[in-house]
């Protein structure tokens, strides 16, 4: 499945934003998982380019699978 496909799943349903210790700490939309998952896709499309606010988004992310639990799409 491509990135845009992933993110084209996700149904903002907004259940991984409370488990997610990245978003916890920023309390913003574009470190919650389905941020990150639009900007991703957004990265991949080329459409955003991979400067140091983008990178610093992308790793901050600790791959603890939270989201993925709760989502109703399992993304």
């Amino acid at each position: 499945m491509k990135f845009s496909q992933i993110s084209d799943a996700c149904v903002k349903c907004g259940k991984c934003i409370p488990v997610c210790t990245i978003h916890e700490e920023n309390r913003d939309e574009i470190t919650s998982p389905r941020g990150f998952l639009d900007l991703l896709s957004a990265y991949k499309e080329g459409i955003l380019e991979l400067d140091k606010e983008a990178k610093k988004v992308f790793e901050s992310c600790f791959l603890c699978t939270n989201c993925v639990e709760v989502c109703p799409s399992k993304l």
